[in-house]
């Protein structure tokens, strides 16, 4: 794949974006950020307990996390994607422990049962390395362009918890292991296949991952934050910058916020449980 400049995107990155649905590594956040990130999000995850949590919506409800989503070098990487209007549609983190069996199953962001009239973006960011040993995503070049079958499969291992993935075997021989360094990025289409194995390595690996689309998005059950751009979206609830709160406080919040809408993606879905980031 082809690596990017490190202000926004190069003409080659760009073209490496739209032939294989994927580009990096991208620069995304200096030392100092990623250190900052890392311990936040350590902090968040030991709430949990030991089990993996992917853990949704962070943006809407911490501060630190807010501004990780607005980080001007993302957002000029996703700009020459995306154009100058950018809406961010949602966060997740996807962490992994060493020895344990979670993975994210094969599928599709853009699949999910509505109709999208807006492009949409993933900025997976590493927290950690990632590498193929601990678990890094995979993907399949250039299966961005069809939409595929999908079914809804339970296994409370799989970090999507909604189950949905593909409903046919993939080719892994075609998969890419999309290698990042801490603080590096990258960015996928919404469209492209991809997933990850348990990690088998030494250390804990940590993506933050980001969606990002444009006023044009259709209507969600929860809000989004207007990053860049002044483009009129009425269909779309736009919340600002998370006020500082106490840990205990802003952990609070952050679980009913949470719960709040999942029955909401849950009932609009007809059925229960956690939702993917749609």
């Amino acid at each position: 794949m082809q690596a990017a400049a490190q202000r926004g995107l190069s003409t080659s990155a760009i073209d490496a974006y739209h032939r294989d649905g994927i580009v990096f590594p991208v620069v995304a956040l200096p030392p100092a950020r990623v250190r900052q990130l890392r311990e936040a999000l350590e902090a968040l995850e030991a709430r949990f307990g030991p089990g993996p949590v992917p853990m949704r919506w962070t943006n809407l409800c911490f501060s630190w996390a807010y501004d990780i989503t607005i980080e001007p070098a993302v957002l000029d990487s996703v700009e020459a994607l995306l154009g100058p209007e950018i809406i961010v549609m949602g966060s997740i983190v996807l962490s992994k422990r060493p020895g344990h069996d979670a993975y994210v199953g094969w599928h599709q962001d853009s699949v999910t049962g509505t109709e999208e009239p807006a492009p949409a973006v993933s900025a997976w960011i590493a927290v950690t390395d990632s590498t193929p040993a601990n678990g890094c995503m995979r993907v399949i070049p250039a299966t961005h362009h069809t939409l595929m079958a999908h079914h809804e499969v339970a296994d409370p291992t799989n970090l999507l918890r909604a189950g949905r993935v593909l409903a046919e075997p993939v080719d892994e021989g075609k998969a890419v292991d999309v290698a990042l360094v801490a603080g590096e990025m990258s960015l996928h289409h919404d469209g492209i296949v991809h997933g990850s194995r348990p990690n088998c390595g030494d250390g804990k690996r940590i993506g933050f991952v980001v969606r990002y689309t444009t006023p044009a998005a259709r209507s969600r059950d929860f809000p989004v934050v207007r990053a860049r751009g002044c483009a009129a979206c009425p269909q779309l609830e736009l919340a600002g910058r998370p006020p500082e709160a106490e840990p205990d406080a802003a952990f609070a919040s952050y679980l009913g916020f949470t719960a709040a809408m999942e029955r909401a993606i849950a009932r609009r879905n007809g059925r229960a449980g956690t939702p993917q980031l749609a």
